[in-house]
């Protein structure tokens, strides 16, 4: 799943071609790969679609390339684990962090890579903030290292205010 975060975030952030419809390049392709790609995730925890491989055809191919198929079999792979973690992970809050990683993602491209302007320090550290996906990575954790930390603890406005001050120390 990290690995997916990281290669989406680097893929929508690769040098824009000039002509070239793509994630990188064109924001309604870019638009329609992260819907395409929140309808899988959502569907991934869905009682009545539970199979990945039936999930997998979910995603668009149109305006495909490499490295779309690339991310595509990433999520497809993690789609198991996904389920799996289902009854450790916040499956709703884990679903409302990845839309807004990929939303976050939106505003970084429109605002700042396509206008071509320099972001304001606030703005970049919002930015950053979105597109680091820590809350997504921290949703998974305890799945991953099969801990089990109440949930006022792990949510608490202290804890919270400290993955915001990670993600802007990475940024600094």
């Amino acid at each position: 799943m990290i690995v997916f975060l990281f290669l989406y975030d680097d893929e929508i952030d690769r040098a824009i071609e000039p002509d070239v419809r793509d994630v990188a390049s064109d924001l309604s392709v870019a638009d329609r790969f992260r819907d395409d790609m929140m309808r899988f995730i959502e569907n991934i925890f869905d009682s009545e679609s539970r199979s990945p491989e039936s999930n997998a055809s979910s995603i668009s191919k149109a305006d495909d390339t490499n490295s779309t198929k690339g991310l595509r079999a990433l999520i497809s792979a993690a789609a198991p684990d996904l389920v799996a973690a289902s009854d450790q992970v916040d499956t709703e809050r884990f679903v409302k962090d990845m839309s807004l990683f990929a939303t976050w993602g939106t505003k970084e491209e429109q605002r700042l890579r396509l206008s071509r302007r320099f972001p304001t320090l606030d703005e970049l550290a919002a930015i950053r903030n979105g597109t680091g996906a820590l809350d997504v990575i921290c949703d998974v954790h305890q799945y991953v290292t099969d801990t089990r930390i109440p949930d006022e603890l792990a949510w608490a406005e202290e804890v919270l205010i400290m993955r915001a001050e990670v993600s802007y120390q990475t940024c600094v």
